[in-house]
């Protein structure tokens, strides 16, 4: 066992990786790809094809996220549990301080120069604040 996740095992961290990889690709599926989808028909000229390949690659690069989120909670989330006494709240916030420290000011700052419709902003915003908070709860229940 890595020193870094303290006396967290690492099957702990594969299981919550997993239940939040899953997660992130529904919670995308739905807010990208259903509800907001449409908002990209709107730039046009900011848009590359779209096919299979970049599906995939899409989809993988959220699986990352996923374990990442579980590598990032077990790292740090973990003691938030302990401190906070209870791990709904503990993960309510670790998420909220995720998506505000890294996609908010990220997204945001692409938005102001990039050719994206505000519709499609507020989709991969709406998308990454669920990805976060709900992640954040999957690993808190499963890790802490």
């Amino acid at each position: 066992m890595l020193s870094i996740f303290g006396e967290i095992g690492v099957g702990r961290i594969l299981i919550a990786g997993s239940a939040s990889a899953v997660t992130a690709l529904l919670i995308e599926w739905v807010v990208v790809a259903w509800l907001f989808h449409d908002y990209q028909r709107l730039t046009p000229a900011t848009w590359r094809p779209e096919g299979p390949r970049e599906y995939f690659l899409s989809s993988c690069l959220t699986l990352f996220s996923g374990f990442a989120f579980a590598v990032l909670f077990a790292m740090t989330g973990s003691t938030l549990t302990s401190r906070m006494g209870h791990w709904l709240p503990a993960g309510l916030l670790f998420g909220l301080a995720c998506f505000a420290a890294l996609p908010l000011p990220a997204i945001l700052s692409q938005a102001i120069f990039v050719n994206l419709h505000r519709g499609f902003v507020a989709g991969i915003l709406l998308n990454s604040l669920l990805f976060c908070i709900t992640c954040g709860v999957i690993c808190a229940v499963l890790i802490a």
